[in-house]
């Protein structure tokens, strides 16, 4: 569903996947793409108590801090989605997960609080990370606009 674009459809099971009996990271991991399928339905509160959700059940979930600090920014609420996705890199970093999609969302971010110097130092980083050389150039493209 998610391919397809019908987030509509994904809400109902996911809200149902919730109530499954799993452990607490795959529980999170629910909560949080309900979060997802929420926001691209233009429900950003709705998205926001979701991510928050998944917080509450695994604390140093990366994916769900990343999403609530892209929602913050957003909102043009630059202090905490730059709180926000530090802490994500940090979990993330700590899980030894990939870190070029969130070294490059912290590029986004700060860029859009107004600092392209460090908006580039972080796309610097996402390319190290192995971040690919398209969405980079599409960041940088999409910068450049604001």
């Amino acid at each position: 569903l998610t391919q397809l674009g019908d987030y509509a459809s994904q809400i109902p099971l996911l809200t149902k996947a919730t109530g499954l009996e799993v452990d607490g990271m795959r529980k999170a991991r629910i909560w949080n793409y309900l979060g997802i399928a929420h926001e691209k339905m233009n429900s950003g509160k709705r998205a926001e108590e979701c991510y928050e959700t998944a917080l509450k059940i695994d604390p140093g979930n990366p994916a769900s801090h990343n999403n609530l600090a892209l929602l913050y920014s957003d909102r043009n609420e630059y202090t905490t989605a730059l709180q926000l996705i530090e802490t994500a890199l940090a979990e993330a970093k700590a899980r030894n997960q990939p870190l070029g999609n969130y070294y490059g969302n912290y590029a986004l971010i700060v860029g859009q609080s107004g600092d392209l110097i460090k908006a580039e130092h972080y796309l610097a980083l996402a390319k190290d990370a192995g971040y690919d050389d398209a969405s980079i150039q599409l960041l940088r493209r999409h910068l450049r606009k604001q």
